[in-house]
């Protein structure tokens, strides 16, 4: 599928399309998924437990196995493999890289590096753990590959900033982002309707739709914002300042405590002091000496 823009139908600022930052977010994780790929077909021959498309996925079993959580988050970075049954192979990747490199850029070049890669990450953990999560609800075991999820979040949150941009579809139909939208969306939901009575679910239609909402959901909370970031930033940043300053204020009211409890004993003597006071005299004390 190729798909092509027009800067001229663009309702906001042209933008460049290449990455504003010293390496791309979108760059790095085509190469994670392109490395994950080619280890796995290297391994083609190991054992299937042992196969990194085995040891990557998230299953439905997963939730009763908490040293498998981190499948919820893995499974985005391997795709079907190329001797599987979902006789999807390299297509799934491709398409999914292709995907991802021709809406990511736009989004990351809006949200930055590292607001995009926290909407990414964020959707193909949700993705992932809602999906089977679903699945084990309803009662049928089922395992997923692949970052369709999280690229549905990126496709709907570039279609929200270019509801109007015109799109080329095989290089020959011309369609309007929102269109390409509303058609990915009825197809899954079609898809979704078909595997819920039976039909073949090599395809996650649901985790599409998934993506798909937490890419809308992004756009109209304006998440993850530069505010929201700064903030953790700042959060990160002045975290050792926020421990000099607690600990400051400890000695400081330990310091006036003390004073009370000398003026106790200079008027009735050292006898006259609580354990509790003697506790805090003795912790002044070794607080003085430490500094020395």
């Amino acid at each position: 599928m190729g798909i092509y823009d027009r800067e001229y139908y663009r309702e906001e600022e042209s933008f460049s399309w290449r990455p504003t930052t010293a390496w791309s977010a979108v760059n790095v994780l085509i190469g994670i998924c392109v490395v994950v790929y080619v280890a796995d077909l290297l391994f083609m021959k190991v054992e299937q437990p042992y196969r990194i498309a085995n040891l990557l996925a998230a299953r439905t079993s997963d939730f009763a196995n908490p040293l498998r959580w981190f499948s919820f988050l893995t499974y985005a970075f391997m795709h079907a493999p190329m001797d599987g049954s979902e006789r999807v192979g390299l297509l799934h990747i491709l398409m999914n890289m292709f995907l991802l490199w021709t809406f990511g850029r736009d989004v990351e070049s809006r949200l930055g590096r590292t607001g995009f890669l926290t909407l990414y990450l964020t959707s193909a953990f949700l993705c992932g753990f809602l999906y089977t999560g679903l699945w084990a609800v309803i009662g049928r075991p089922t395992a997923v590959l692949g970052a369709s999820g999280a690229v549905s979040t990126v496709m709907v949150y570039f279609i929200c900033l270019n509801p109007r941009m015109t799109l080329w579809l095989f290089g020959v139909l011309e369609v309007p982002a929102w269109a390409l939208g509303a058609g990915l969306l009825l197809w899954d939901f079609l898809g979704s309707l078909a595997s819920a009575f039976g039909a073949d679910r090599s395809v996650a239609y649901e985790a599409h739709l998934i993506g798909a909402a937490l890419g809308g959901a992004a756009y109209y909370y304006r998440w993850p914002s530069g505010a929201v970031l700064d903030r953790i930033q700042f959060w990160w940043k002045t975290r050792h300042l926020r421990v000099v300053r607690a600990q400051a204020e400890r000695e400081e009211k330990l310091a006036t405590d003390a004073d009370k409890i000398l003026e106790k004993v200079s008027q009735s003597g050292y006898d006259s002091l609580t354990p509790r006071e003697k506790k805090v005299l003795e912790d002044y004390s070794r607080n003085l000496r430490e500094k020395k």
